[in-house]
């Protein structure tokens, strides 16, 4: 992240806005924890800064957390070494990975297949969840649900995160979310301001977009995959983030 002065953000600071950001979700927990039970070891896809990997570890589940960002894994990494807790974090992009080994539970959340931008590459990924699921084993991942969410000019903007961390101020402000591509995606736009203990103010703009994806239509790339689609799950939304859509499938015994 580069701010208007071309100063370069420390790697610390993607960290904090993930935590900023997204840490206080929680919506999905109960989920991923009801899957988790009696599956053995799991395997967090696109684990961030490690929300859902650091809940399941703390639930006494073996988690290994892996995402393409090194900064937020390394992180990661910092934050679980010295804890009584069973966190691998792993650096690898979820169209390639090979680990070598298999777990009882793979989880992508947070709309992690919608980040990718066409249907070649989730199902390179899903083949790789294919590979590293034992037989019996579960893969389970949202996708966003946009039922009564308005959009464009009638997105209405929710209060800014803040947070003060190591003397530095933290402020996020969600600014739009937009169509895009003839309503094949939405785009996610936030302003980001980070003033430091020395008073200078650091400003730049963050923008994530989603493919829209029907639950239909990534059922399908899940079959196409060798995985057997479950069922569907609800999680509702919260005042300030959207709702999701769960899919659960197995890998044939």
């Amino acid at each position: 992240m580069s701010e208007g002065t071309g100063v370069v953000s420390p790697d610390w600071w993607q960290a904090v806005w993930q935590d900023l950001e997204w840490g206080t979700y929680d919506q999905d927990f109960v989920l991923w924890r009801e899957l988790a039970a009696g599956r053995g070891d799991v395997m967090d896809l696109g684990c961030g800064a490690g929300r859902v990997a650091l809940d399941l570890a703390e639930a006494g589940h073996s988690v290994t957390a892996v995402d393409s960002d090194e900064a937020l894994v390394a992180d990661l990494g910092r934050y679980v070494r010295g804890k009584e807790l069973s966190v691998e974090p792993v650096v690898a992009d979820a169209r390639t990975l090979d680990l070598g080994r298999q777990f009882g539970l793979v989880i992508a959340p947070m709309q992690l297949l919608q980040l990718l931008r066409s249907g070649a590459d989730r199902r390179r990924a899903l083949q790789r969840v294919h590979e590293h699921l034992q037989a019996g084993g579960l893969f389970a991942t949202a996708l966003t649900d946009l039922e009564g969410e308005g959009l464009d000019s009638d997105w209405l903007a929710p209060l800014p995160d803040m947070r003060e961390y190591d003397g530095h101020v933290f402020c996020s402000q969600a600014t739009a979310i937009r169509t895009v591509d003839s309503g094949r995606a939405i785009t996610l736009h936030r302003q980001r301001t980070v003033v430091t203990p020395d008073g200078r103010a650091f400003d730049s703009e963050d923008e994530v977009r989603l493919e829209l994806i029907t639950p239909e239509q990534l059922e399908a790339e899940i079959k196409s995959a060798g995985l057997r689609p479950l069922e569907q799950r609800q999680i509702p939304p919260t005042d300030h983030f959207m709702g999701s859509i769960a899919l659960i499938a197995e890998k044939p015994a």
